[in-house]
């Protein structure tokens, strides 16, 4: 990240949204989609943000069973975010179970879910 400065993008539309990554993207570090602007615009959001070059910080706040915040954490992975928030009160499994599906996303490979 070439700055530490991360702007919420906690607007009610995609558009305003947009406006602000276009004005700010060349002094900003990252760019915050919460959980407001996700359901509103969805994965496009952060897809639009990323093809700018900017970072995207996803403050989704996962916190379920272990194999569904993996999971999410694997299809935000896909969506080439750069920082995700994972509620540790999930406990020391649900910590695991991300660290696999990334690790098995680093090499490739498909994650196992099984005994989680």
């Amino acid at each position: 990240m070439r700055n530490p400065i991360i702007v919420a993008l906690d607007v009610p539309t995609q558009q305003a949204a947009q406006s602000l990554v276009e004005q700010l993207e060349p002094m900003i570090g990252a760019f915050k989609v919460g959980k407001e602007l996700f359901v509103r615009a969805g994965p496009d959001i952060v897809r639009w943000i990323r093809a700018t070059g900017a970072s995207v910080f996803m403050d989704l706040k996962f916190l379920d069973i272990p194999n569904t915040v993996a999971r999410a954490v694997e299809a935000a992975t896909h969506l080439d975010v750069q920082m995700l928030t994972i509620h540790t009160s999930g406990g020391s499994s649900v910590l695991r179970a991300v660290r696999a599906a990334r690790t098995a996303h680093r090499l490739g490979r498909t994650p196992r879910w099984c005994g989680w």
